[in-house]
């Protein structure tokens, strides 16, 4: 699908991730099940805020794989080579960048950071099931247009800001469309600014 517009890869992916869930529904009879509590819950009052010790590790641990794949990307030749093939893999090819090795490294790059998430959630939630992959992919896609395709640093803020307005939007509105204000994000940024907060608009020429 290389050589197919980009809709393409795109709408193959949200295919196989329904086949995926629905897949994992049917072998696990579309039951929750329990992840193991490894972490303590014991609270932690700070300055007047209470937070509980998971808490603290899922927060260190979420900046800790963000500098972490920003030092990937930036400061080895493997995360350049990534930068050089998203621009243009043609011109990658050129220069001496192994183009399939790149993407396969991407993709497995990808699948640690998704399953660090996953492992996460499922130790704050206490339990898994298979609608949580794909409300998780979608709110992270939303961030990354937030912040800018291919900036890193504008979708960890384009995450923050999500999480931020889910949170008040579900204070001050509905819980019951907290999901929904993902979307609605989505759409505006679209609209208004499709390079994203960080991300700048580029003129291609022949």
């Amino acid at each position: 699908m290389r050589g197919a517009p980009k809709l393409t890869p795109l709408i193959s992916a949200l295919g196989a991730s329904i086949f995926l869930q629905n897949f994992v529904m049917i072998s696990m009879k579309a039951k929750d099940q329990i992840f193991p509590q490894t972490i303590g819950m014991k609270t932690i009052s700070m300055g007047g805020v209470s937070f509980t010790l998971l808490q603290l590790v899922i927060i260190f641990s979420s900046i800790g794989l963000m500098g972490l794949i920003y030092w990937f990307i930036n400061r080895t030749r493997l995360g350049i080579a990534i930068k050089a093939t998203s621009t243009d893999p043609f011109m990658a090819s050129l220069v001496g960048i192994n183009v399939d090795t790149v993407i396969s490294v991407t993709f497995m790059a990808g699948s640690f950071l998704a399953a660090c998430a996953g492992v996460m959630i499922g130790l704050y939630y206490g339990s898994i099931n298979f609608t949580l992959g794909y409300l998780g992919g979608i709110k992270a896609f939303t961030a990354a247009v937030l912040g800018g395709i291919g900036n890193v640093p504008g979708a960890m803020i384009g995450g923050f800001l999500l999480g931020i307005i889910e949170a008040l939007g579900a204070g001050y509105f509905s819980s019951e469309y907290k999901d929904v204000y993902a979307f609605f994000i989505l759409i505006a940024v679209l609209v208004f600014r499709p390079a994203g907060l960080l991300g700048k608009g580029v003129n291609e020429r022949a």
